[in-house]
């Protein structure tokens, strides 16, 4: 849960680790099943014993807006904190409602309260890591936590580095700036030498014209050869959408007509389709006749039948005249019926003669098709040549685009440099927009006047050039080798013009400056270089002193992390049995010192847990082995046991007191033993008692070398 939360302020660091207590080494899970997964791993693995807190069913208490007006330096851990908002309910069942406050008096008068105030039932935190409850018990001391605030002292390292890259950022850019003065100087001499260029941007100007009436006149001949494709390709495009099908349609219907010509006028009917409706009306007319009939006779069946069973005999000659005069109407019915089948016949016979005509007719339609998708392949080809003819016109428009720019930029050069060029009567030089911010003629063009490029193009072309003052040879070049010629002369007394003016105006002070900022430039260098110098030997040794110190801290970790698990076993081992285990492992490897270490011992036959949870016992011969484990690294002399073996039982007492025993003969080191238990001072080599003498009112002392009564 730590990991997930910050105190912006470095003074709350201790107090919100304070405040959250056991809860600061919490995992935070999204719900209950993960967290019972993850502890199921645990037990498999046999890993230490985590707490977590799942978001969807972690109990936090409400937050007590009251708390946030008591004024003063009091405030809630629960402001001074930043975390995820999805967080909101671990952070609050971990701490709660607690209150900060900077000393430990504002805390107490704000829990027992003073004479004119009443006290508050709030768990408070001062700064310095104590802590009142809310049931009134305090405690104090910062031991744990220091780890975690030293964090916050890293971030300030990495603030102060980044403002040392900065400042030496800006050293260099110092001299930078003082070789941008010497371009300077350089670009104002440049700039002097181009003042005499006029009839060179003139003749630029004038072939820039000229190649423009020469792309006018392309584009206009494009344009139209455009419309002529345009048209026709709408043309077709018509003819092959609208007038395809009712073409068809119509030759069809033709077709139809010059065939069953013939026996439409024998058969009295305008065409081979009235003909088709009126064989189908009588088919309906004699398929409902037929219904109708079965229908009445079944009708009768049933009507004689019951008047069978009636025996009624005039009612049995009337139906019996009724069905015989059916039975005629029905014969008659029959005959026609034969005879439409006749006619059926007949005209099924035609109809496959024109279904035979129909199929040619079809084949027909299928050539007038075909010849349909080859005219549209060749509008195909026609909408591919449109489509070049486009790109070509968008190519010559965009380098008429490239030259207009180049146009208006020259006049924007020569508006700079103050070069008056020959304008027509209604053209002026203010007409010409120059972006602000613009210094020097070969500054490169900005993003924004890129942009604005189109805006301004009306600009530049309402500046018109008179070329009038030219002479006739320069008006009438035409072909590129004499303008390439041409422009070579004029570079050349461009050239001759420069060196003319060099020689009659030197700047006399040039020397003197260039090597005063030399010598300014060279003394920046050389500072910079002492200052990044001492920066790299200040980093050097300390990146030693921390090598060497994790170095120091690592052996003499790596010493006890060896022997605690082996005095751990033999403190309680149990007959042949073999004893618990226990180990050390650090919070941060990267820098060990920083941080915490953690202790994990599991006495034998027992479950992996915390030491929170060990007995008294067991917490005591767990610390009494990393005792000996840190005594076996660097010894001393002697060391007292004060009545450690109060929370042991007299298996445990016997066990210390053989491996003190033991070690003592080994001259591994001396002890001194304070002791109320038989079984631990019976196997010392010496006892000192402390006794109340009643007469001199004083205490005495008796002392008893066992050493020497055994060896007697």
């Amino acid at each position: 849960l730590w990991d997930l939360c910050r105190a912006p302020q470095r003074k709350y660091a201790v107090p919100v680790q304070v405040a959250m207590g056991r809860h600061a080494d919490s995992i935070v899970v999204e719900d209950r099943e993960t967290a019972v997964a993850c502890i199921q791993y645990l037990k498999q693995e046999r890993l230490a014993t985590c707490v977590f807190i799942p978001l969807d069913a972690v109990h936090a208490p409400p937050l007590d807006v009251a708390l946030r007006q008591l004024g003063g330096s009091k405030r809630l851990v629960h402001d001074v904190i930043e975390f995820d908002p999805a967080l909101r309910r671990a952070v609050l069942y971990a701490v709660g409602n607690t209150v900060v406050c900077d000393t430990l008096q504002e805390a107490r008068e704000l829990r027992f309260g003073t004479d004119g105030t009443a006290a508050t039932r709030v768990k408070c935190v001062t700064l310095d890591g104590s802590l009142i409850h809310k049931s009134g018990m305090m405690t104090g001391g910062v031991s744990g936590v220091e780890g975690v605030a030293q964090r916050y002292s890293e971030a300030e390292v990495g603030r102060l580095q980044r403002r040392r890259d900065e400042c030496v950022e800006e050293l260099c850019d110092l001299g930078r700036t003082m070789r941008s003065q010497a371009h300077e100087e350089h670009l104002a001499t440049q700039l002097e030498t181009l003042a005499g260029t006029q009839e060179h941007v003139a003749k630029d100007l004038a072939m820039t014209a000229a190649k423009r009436d020469e792309l006018a006149g392309q584009l206009a001949v494009v344009e139209k050869d455009l419309r002529k494709l345009n048209a026709q390709l709408a043309r077709l495009a018509g003819e092959a959408e609208g007038s395809e099908r009712k073409a068809l349609l119509q030759q069809i219907e033709e077709a139809e007509a010059g065939i069953f010509e013939a026996f439409s006028r024998r058969v009295g009917v305008e065409n081979i389709r009235q003909k088709e409706r009126q064989r189908l009306e009588a088919k309906r007319e004699y398929t409902k006749r037929m219904t109708e009939f079965e229908n009445q006779k079944a009708r009768l069946e049933n009507q004689l039948e019951y008047e069978e069973k009636r025996d009624i005999g005039v009612t049995v000659a009337r139906l019996e005249g009724r069905i015989a005069e059916e039975e005629e109407h029905v014969e008659k019915l029959r005959a026609a019926l034969t005879g439409l089948a006749r006619s059926q016949d007949g005209l099924g016979e035609k109809l496959g003669a024109l279904e035979a005509q129909v199929a040619q007719e079809h084949e027909r339609v299928q050539a007038v098709v075909q010849q349909t998708k080859e005219r549209k392949r060749e509008a195909d080809k026609l909408a591919k040549q449109l489509t070049d003819i486009t790109r070509k016109i968008t190519a010559h428009e965009s380098e008429m685009y490239a030259l207009r720019n180049q146009r208006r930029q020259i006049l924007r050069d020569c508006k700079l440099s103050q070069i008056d060029l020959p304008l027509s009567d209604d053209a002026e030089m203010a007409d010409v927009d120059v972006p602000m911010g613009t210094q020097t003629l070969d500054a490169p063009q900005t993003q924004s006047e890129s942009a604005d490029a189109e805006g301004d193009a009306g600009a530049g072309e309402r500046v018109a050039l008179d070329y009038s003052s030219l002479r006739k040879n320069l008006r009438n070049i035409k072909r590129s080798a004499d303008y390439d010629a041409r422009c070579r002369d004029f570079e050349a007394k461009l050239r001759s013009v420069t060196a003319q003016l060099e020689n009659i105006a030197p700047n006399m002070k040039a020397i003197e400056q260039y090597h005063s900022v030399e010598n300014r430039l060279d003394e920046a260098q050389r500072n910079f270089e002492e200052a990044r110098s001492r920066s790299r030997e200040a980093g050097q040794r300390f990146h030693a002193v921390r090598e060497q110190r994790k170095e120091r801290f690592m052996e003499a970790f790596s010493h006890i992390q060896e022997n605690i698990d082996k005095i751990y076993k033999e403190l309680t081992k149990r007959g042949g049995q073999h004893g618990g285990n226990a180990y050390l492992s650090v919070e941060n490897p990267d820098e060990p010192y920083l941080s915490g270490i953690k202790y994990n011992a599991m006495p034998p036959r027992k479950r992996f847990s915390d030491l929170d949870q060990l007995s008294g016992g067991e917490k005591t011969v767990a610390a009494l082995a990393l005792i000996f484990a840190i005594h076996s690294y660097q010894p001393s002399p002697f060391f007292v046991l004060d009545e450690v073996d109060a929370a042991l039982d007299p298996n445990n007492v016997n066990r210390v007191a053989k491996y003190v025993k033991s070690r003592v003969e080994e001259n591994a080191f001396q002890c001194i033993v304070i002791s109320l238990k038989d079984q631990f001072f019976e196997k010392c080599d010496a006892l000192i008692g402390i006794f109340r003498d009643q007469k001199q009112e004083c205490s005495r002392t008796l002392t008893l070398n066992l050493a020497e009564r055994f060896e007697e």
